[in-house]
């Protein structure tokens, strides 16, 4: 008679068995039957190294991947964590050592993939691109590879095609946190409340900046009204309004342009690094801005973030343009940089600028429209309106840079064309 005997693998569930004699040990009695056995669960590094990577402890993910490595040489997932660990901790040269060595010991998609975000990263964007459509043209199913090439198809103002390849590697990994949080700016701003929350109570690696900018578009989107679209209302689609100098003991540092905020004429410097508009408390109070939801503003003359809020407008006029109900940042100081406000170029983006410094003048046209374009509402853009166009990735607004069957943009293309 032979009894079963099973052998636990990896302290699993038994999976083989193999039959032993009855005689080769001893028939177990009542009490016996009655003894439970514990088996402590074994410990996988890798899944612990993925752990520490995703809350963001990059010094332990990067001990963790380095003990997978030595068990296992040639695991592609322990090479590709160890160098996006080191990019993660900003420790470029390791990461591309790393890289290095792990082409060298096991050339597999997921290390080239990893490897060409190194290069991403160098500034090497043509090799990086390279490298990522090699390895979906491999077929290999990696969700990186379709992410890199996203951030390249960004980079080169091809919102359109980024936007199909963020959907595809969202859809082969969809738990990635940079896969999803690069994703969920493609839905249209009503879905983007549920997957922002999602994303923020997460136990992910998204850096500080990141968290700030994914919480002040939250809280954008929650409160957002339908009625608050920066509409145009005047029976204009061109203006020229003069730029005013703005002076600093006795020297130019810009120009100014005359912004009318409920009716109070104010004199916003027009800064191409700014975005969207904004005013300091007093002026915001001044103006009767209302419906103010706090959050974070950054890139306002000083280093890091500030406090602030997102307010709204019900009339904001440039030369003879009226826009009803539009999105105002107001920032918790008396001023901003010394003047009343800032304007972003980015609020024209709808818009044909033409910015004269000889003559101090600035003008807006109405943009030529792209073949098959429906008419649209002529507004203000402004980062608490929506996001903007590098953000804002929807099938109904996205555009290309250029349109070419054979992928001009670009001198690599996927072989289906799918994505050209």
């Amino acid at each position: 008679m032979f009894r079963p005997r099973c052998l636990p693998i990896f302290g699993l569930i038994p999976l083989f068995c193999f039959g032993q004699s009855s005689s080769d040990k001893p028939a177990l009695n009542e009490s016996d039957s009655k003894q439970t056995v514990s088996i402590a669960p074994k410990a996988f590094p890798l899944s612990e190294a993925n752990r520490f990577y995703r809350k963001g402890d990059f010094t332990n993910a990067i001990a963790k991947y380095k003990d997978v490595l030595k068990d296992n040489p040639a695991s592609p997932d322990g090479w590709a964590g160890l160098i996006r660990s080191y990019l993660k901790a900003r420790n470029v040269s390791a990461a591309a050592q790393s890289a290095d060595q792990a082409i060298a010991t096991v050339d597999h998609p997921r290390t080239r993939a990893a490897r060409a975000e190194v290069l991403f990263r160098q500034g090497e964007v043509v090799e990086a691109e390279k490298e990522w459509v090699n390895v979906i043209n491999s077929g290999y199913p990696e969700a990186r590879a379709y992410l890199g090439l996203a951030r390249v198809r960004l980079a080169s103002s091809m919102y359109r095609s980024a936007a199909k390849l963020i959907r595809k590697a969202h859809d082969l990994n969809p738990n990635d946190p940079e896969i999803k949080g690069l994703w969920l700016t493609t839905l249209p701003l009503s879905q983007q409340v549920e997957q922002l929350k999602s994303l923020l109570d997460e136990e992910t690696n998204l850096d500080e900046d990141q968290r700030t900018r994914f919480s002040s578009l939250l809280d954008s989107a929650v409160e957002w009204r339908k009625d608050h679209g920066c509409r145009l209302i005047s029976k204009v689609s061109s203006m020229e309004t003069p730029l005013v100098p703005a002076s600093e003991y006795h020297r130019l540092r810009g120009y100014c342009v005359s912004v009318a905020v409920n009716g109070h004429q104010k004199e916003l410097l027009l800064d191409t690094g700014a975005s969207g508009i904004v005013v300091g408390r007093g002026i915001a109070a001044e103006a009767k801005i209302t419906d103010l939801i706090p959050t974070r503003i950054g890139g306002i003359g000083g280093p890091g973030w500030t406090s602030g809020s997102i307010g709204f407008a019900e009339s904001v006029k440039i030369g003879d343009m009226e826009f009803r109900n539009c999105p105002i940042k107001v920032t918790d100081n008396t001023t901003v940089v010394h003047e009343d406000g800032l304007i972003g170029s980015d609020v024209f983006e709808n818009f044909l600028v033409d910015i004269d410094f000889p003559d101090e003048k600035l003008k807006l046209s109405e943009l030529a429209k792209r073949p098959g374009d429906q008419e649209r509402e002529l507004s203000l853009s402004s980062a608490n309106d929506q996001p903007s166009q590098d953000e804002q990735m929807d099938e109904n607004g996205a555009q290309d840079r250029i349109s070419h069957p054979k992928c001009s943009h670009s001198p690599t293309c996927i072989a289906s064309g799918i994505f050209c």
